[in-house]
């Protein structure tokens, strides 16, 4: 876990949270995985290994029968989750309100919407190869008319950054594309001229073919203007004197860089 939580008791081998690539070391930081990542939690996520972990490594046998006699006997995966945040006693009475209320929120969402959830906690965790997965699991089955206008382009959106931060630039490339097709968004469209410009590609002209001259000026006005914003970041901003530190510190402030930049994209894509 990337949080430093005050734990009762600490186990010598973490429980393993292999989808999100999250190591477990005691109840507290369990609680607090399910209570800011409930999207992420299904019928698979109590099992026997998590109840062995809680018996065995935690010490808490009395909870581990508790959640066993359960699991056993009723699929109801909400009131384990509870029974764990009180057991544990991490949170308070008011906050186990307040998740019972997400908990509600959640099963009120279609599936395809708490899939889309999923997936952007993957994208959130850095997990892209996994959110990748996740995103085209959603696209590949059958358009749900009740869906709202623009949710495929949006997941088909998400799943392009994914791509690119995994340098598959041909996969990114036609999930814009496809997004484009979803709702004929001109919004999508100049992210695809931003993408071709940024990865020196021609634009597609099936897609380019109708667009006015004047649009693509201002759309090119528009990336050159982000490309200086970036470069006075790097002259002027936090940024500034990467270059002169040593490789392993370079390498750690050009990643928090990269960071930034990363999110200023996914804000342009529309997250």
């Amino acid at each position: 876990m990337g949080q430093y939580l005050l734990c009762q008791k600490t186990a010598q081998v973490p429980y393993e949270i292999e989808e999100m690539g999250l190591h477990i070391y005691s109840a507290e930081e369990l609680c607090y995985y399910v209570y800011h990542n409930l999207p992420m939690i299904d019928d698979s996520f109590i099992n026997e290994a998590l109840i062995e972990f809680i018996r065995e490594d935690l010490e808490m046998p009395t909870l581990a029968d508790k959640i066993s006699r359960f699991f056993q006997s009723s699929d109801d995966l909400d009131s384990i989750l509870i029974i764990l945040l009180r057991s544990v006693g991490y949170y308070t009475e008011e906050e186990i309100t307040e998740f019972q209320e997400m908990m509600y929120e959640l099963h009120k969402k279609n599936p395809m919407e708490r899939a889309k959830e999923r997936a952007d906690l993957l994208f959130s965790y850095r997990k892209y190869q996994n959110a990748i997965k996740a995103y085209g699991s959603i696209v590949s089955q059958g358009r749900d008319l009740r869906m709202k206008v623009g949710f495929y382009a949006e997941v088909l959106q998400h799943m392009a950054v994914c791509c690119l931060h995994l340098h598959m630039y041909q996969e990114a490339l036609e999930c814009l594309r496809a997004s484009y097709e979803e709702n004929r968004d001109l919004r999508v469209l100049q992210q695809i001229y931003d993408f071709c410009v940024l990865t020196r590609q021609a634009l597609p002209k099936d897609l380019f073919r109708d667009i006015k001259d004047e649009t693509l000026i201002y759309w090119q006005k528009d990336y050159c203007e982000a490309q200086e914003n970036a470069m006075r970041e790097i002259e002027n901003g936090e940024t500034a004197g990467i270059f002169a530190l040593e490789a392993e510190e370079r390498e750690a402030a050009l990643e928090t860089f990269l960071e930034k930049e990363k999110r200023l994209y996914r804000e342009m894509a529309g997250e």
